[in-house]
C-alpha cells in the first residue's frame, strides 16, 4: 500500500494532484505512442503514411470505446470497496472486471478487423491510402486485447490509489515503442505496419506488467485466479455503471466517426491538417481528464466510506484543477500552433486547417472540462445513465443536428464550421452537466444523511 494513495483520508486537494499527474503523464505517453508513429512515418515512410493514420485514429476510437467504457465500472466498484473497507468485496470485483475486459477485447478484436475494409469505404478514405490505412488497421486491432487488459488493470490500480505504477510502466512501453518504430520503419522498411507492430508490442508490455502488479503486490486487494470467474453480483454492478459509459463514449466516436467522414471529402490536406489540429487538442484532454479520472475515484470511494464533505471537497477541486490546467494549455497551443502542427503536417494548406481547428477547439477547451468532471462525479456515485444521456443530446445530437441540417448548405460546407460545432456543443452539454450535478449530489447526501440517522436510531 506504499505506492497507493489514500482516497477517503488526509488532505483531499493535495492528493487529488499527487493522484492526477501520473494519470496525466501517462495519458500523455499514450499519445506518444500514436504519435510517434505519424512523426516517424512523416520523415521515412512513405508519401501517403501520415493520413493513412491519422485519417483512421475515429475508427479506432469507435471501436475500442465501447469495451473501454467498462473499465470505468469497473473503476467505481473497485473504489467503493476501497471506502467501504471490504477487501473482499474488492477482489471478486477484480477477477470479474480482468475476465470481462479479456473476453470482450477479443471479440471486439476479432470484428474490427473483419470490418476494417467496408468501415474505411463509409469513412470516404482517400484510393491513395486506402490500402496502407486497412495494413495498419489490421495490425493494430490484433493488439487490442493488449490496449483493453491494459485499461482495465490500470484503471482498478487507480481505483485502489495507485496512479503511478501504471505510469511507470507505460514509460518503459513508450521507450520500448519509439525504438521498435525506428527499427522497424527505418531498418526494416516497413512503414505503416512497422509502426503497427510496434505499438501492438509495447502495449503488451504495459499490460502484462499491469497484471503482475495486481497478482503479487501489497495492494487493497489482489487478484486471484479463483476469482478469475463471471460473479453475477459484481459483474452486474460493472455492466449498470460500464454500459452508460460506453454507449456514451460509442455515440461520441459514431458523431466523430461522420465529421471525420465529412472531413476526409475535403481532401487529403485537410485531413492531415485536422487530424494534426486534432493530435494538438488530444493533450489538452489528456491533461484535463486526468481530474476527471480523479474524480471519479475520490467520490467513488468517499461514496463508499458515506463522507459527504468529502464528496463536495473532491468535486470541488477537481473541477478547479481541469479548468485551470485548460485554461493554460489552450493559451500556449495557440501561441505555438505552427511549431506544433509542423510535426504533423508538411503543406501550406494543411498547416492552414490545423490552424484554424487549434484557435477553435483549443482556443476553448476550458468549456470541456465542464462536460467531463460533473459526469465523472456522478458515476461514482452510481448515476450513470443520467450523464450519458446529457453527452448525448447535448454533444452527439447537436453535432449530427448540425451535419445534416446546415452544414448541407453551402455557406456552412466548410472545415471551419465543422470544428465550431464541438465548442458550441461543449457550452450545451456543461451546463446540463452541472445542473444535473447538483440535482443528482442534493439527493444522494440526503439519503446518505437518513441512512445514517436510521443506523444511530437502530442502535
Amino acid at each position: 500500500m506504499n505506492k497507493a494513495i489514500d482516497l477517503v483520508n488526509g488532505n483531499i486537494k493535495t492528493n487529488i494532484v499527487k493522484f492526477a499527474i501520473p494519470i496525466a503523464l501517462s495519458g500523455i505517453l499514450q499519445l506518444l505512442f500514436s504519435q510517434a508513429d505519424i512523426i516517424v512515418c512523416r520523415y521515412f515512410g512513405s508519401e501517403f503514411s501520415v493520413p493513412a493514420i491519422s485519417g483512421t485514429n475515429s475508427f479506432v476510437n469507435f471501436m475500442l470505446n465501447f469495451v473501454v467504457g467498462f473499465s470505468v465500472g469497473a473503476n467505481v466498484c473497485i473504489s467503493n470497496a476501497v471506502g467501504a473497507k471490504d477487501k473482499e468485496k474488492g477482489e471478486r470485483v477484480i477477477g470479474t472486471s480482468m475476465i470481462f475486459g479479456l473476453v470482450s477485447s477479443i471479440f471486439i478484436a476479432i470484428l474490427s478487423i473483419l470490418i476494417t475494409k467496408p468501415a474505411l469505404k463509409l469513412l470516404n478514405a482517400d484510393a491513395q491510402y486506402f490500402d496502407l490505412s486497412v495494413q495498419y488497421l489490421q495490425i493494430y486491432f490484433a493488439g487490442v486485447p493488449f490496449i483493453v487488459l491494459y485499461d482495465f488493470a490500470s484503471a482498478l490500480l487507480r481505483g485502489m490509489g495507485d496512479s503511478k505504477r501504471p505510469f511507470y510502466f507505460l514509460t518503459a512501453a513508450g521507450v520500448l515503442n519509439v525504438g521498435l518504430n525506428l527499427l522497424f520503419v527505418i531498418a526494416f522498411n516497413m512503414d505503416v505496419a512497422g509502426v503497427a507492430w510496434a505499438t501492438t508490442i509495447s502495449q503488451g508490455v504495459a499490460a502484462i506488467l499491469c497484471c503482475i502488479v495486481l497478482i503479487k503486490s501489497n495492494l487493497f486487494a489482489n487478484f486471484h485466479w479463483k476469482n478469475c470467474i463471471f460473479r453475477k453480483v459484481e459483474l452486474v454492478e460493472v455492466i449498470k455503471v460500464g454500459v452508460p459509459a460506453s454507449i456514451q463514449s460509442s455515440f461520441f466516436s459514431i458523431s466523430n466517426l461522420i465529421i471525420q467522414s465529412s472531413i476526409n471529402g475535403f481532401g487529403t490536406d485537410v485531413t492531415t491538417g485536422s487530424g494534426a489540429g486534432a493530435s494538438i487538442e488530444s493533450y489538452l484532454n489528456t491533461a484535463q481528464n486526468a481530474f476527471g479520472q480523479a474524480c471519479i475515484a475520490f467520490v467513488a470511494a468517499n461514496y463508499g466510506a458515506h463522507n459527504i464533505k468529502n464528496i463536495k471537497s473532491s468535486f470541488r477541486w477537481c473541477l478547479i484543477y481541469a479548468v485551470g490546467i485548460s485554461a493554460i494549455l489552450s493559451v500556449v497551443s495557440c501561441l505555438l500552433r505552427y511549431p506544433l502542427l509542423s510535426l504533423f503536417a508538411n503543406t501550406p494548406e494543411s498547416m492552414e486547417v490545423g490552424s484554424i481547428r487549434v484557435l477553435i477547439n483549443c482556443g476553448s477547451y476550458v468549456l470541456y472540462a465542464l462536460t467531463d468532471c460533473p459526469p465523472y462525479a456522478e458515476r461514482g456515485m452510481k448515476y450513470s445513465f443520467i450523464p450519458m444521456l446529457i453527452s448525448l443530446i447535448g454533444i452527439c445530437g447537436s453535432r449530427l443536428l448540425f451535419i445534416f441540417t446546415l452544414f448541407q448548405l453551402p455557406q456552412f460546407h466548410t472545415p471551419m464550421w465543422l470544428f465550431l460545432t464541438y465548442p458550441i456543443s461543449w457550452v450545451l452539454t456543461g451546463v446540463a452537466h452541472l445542473i444535473a450535478w447538483y440535482i443528482i449530489s442534493k439527493k444522494t447526501f440526503a439519503k446518505i444523511e437518513a441512512d445514517a440517522k436510521l443506523a444511530v436510531e437502530n442502535n
